[in-house]
């Protein structure tokens, strides 16, 4: 297999982990991440008796075992492959150890009963190991050009902060969801009819972790508005990828989309579909920013 044909082969495995991101998504929605008690069989058996929940969530370990069998198999070729740069198999040896630990966490979800910190960091590995598999497969499809003016600290600095906030903002979204804090603030934008909550009571922990969300909601937002002007500002200086000011656009787009969706999320109680885009949507704009940041130090192959 040449370079090329794995490089395809990744694109193919980062659009299998998306699936399973929304996999996991809706067995959170549809409230089967208990539907099989045990791990990593179904009660004590590799096929069960079905029902829905528990067709969601074994689905879901079918998925992740391909996953990991396709991600074995493709670790292999590369390693084995001549011509590949050591720092891609460096870099799928790192990945590997992240599926490893999301293998251990997601049997650690179930065992530990779905708590909240073992939920959101099994959604930070699956965000790690997705944009591993979207960084190698930029290696591959791209070359390094050693004239290409060197860009500015001010927007690498922007970009590199813009990924960390959707990441941050992803891993709150699963600290909302691991906490059945959704319908916290019952309303949207506004919660409790006020524009700043009442932060005590009952529900305050709650409450304090949907407003924290919808504030990590508006600064990513503020900060690809940012990305957006600057990259149409400078649109023709030497140091733009001629792709960035089009990606962002789209990372725009993406934003103010996937805020509607968190708002449709609040306004229909949180319908498991809704829920399943508003994740999809985010790991989409990950990966868009992802592309940015790379485009930021690399050229298009020729």
């Amino acid at each position: 297999m040449d370079l090329e044909n794995i490089r395809k082969s990744f694109s193919i495995l980062t659009k299998l982990v998306i699936i399973l991101i929304a996999l996991g998504g809706a067995v959170r929605a549809m409230d089967a991440g208990m539907a099989c008690p045990d791990w990593p069989l179904c009660f004590g058996r590799v096929i069960p008796d079905f029902n829905i929940k528990i067709c969601f969530e074994v689905g879901h370990r079918f998925v992740a075992g391909l996953i990991s069998f396709l991600s074995l198999t493709l670790a292999l070729k590369l390693f084995r492959h001549k011509e590949a740069p050591q720092k891609i198999k460096t870099l799928m040896g790192v990945g590997l150890g992240v599926l490893a630990l999301q293998i251990l966490m997601g049997g650690l979800t179930v065992l530990l009963s779905l708590h909240f910190s073992t939920v959101t960091m099994h959604l930070a590995l699956a965000m790690t190991y997705l944009g591993i598999l979207y960084w190698i497969s930029f290696l591959l499809g791209t070359v390094q050009d050693a004239t290409k003016p060197s860009v500015p600290g001010f927007f690498k600095k922007t970009v590199l902060a813009a990924v960390a906030l959707i990441f941050v903002q992803i891993l709150l979204g699963g600290l909302v969801s691991s906490n059945y804090a959704g319908l916290a603030c019952p309303d949207f934008p506004l919660c409790n009819g006020k524009l700043i909550p009442d932060m005590s009571g009952p529900q305050a922990g709650l409450v304090h972790i949907q407003i924290i969300h919808r504030l990590g909601a508006l600064t990513v937002l503020g900060f690809v508005i940012g990305l957006f002007v600057l990259a149409r500002t400078h649109k023709t200086a030497a140091w733009m990828h001629p792709r960035t000011p089009r990606l962002l656009l789209g990372v725009l787009m993406a934003t103010l989309t996937q805020i509607l969706i968190g708002g449709m999320n609040v306004w229909f109680k949180i319908p498991p579909l809704v829920t399943v885009l508003h994740l999809v949507m985010a790991a989409a704009i990950f990966s868009m920013l992802l592309r940015v940041w790379f485009n930021t130090t690399r050229l298009p192959a020729a």
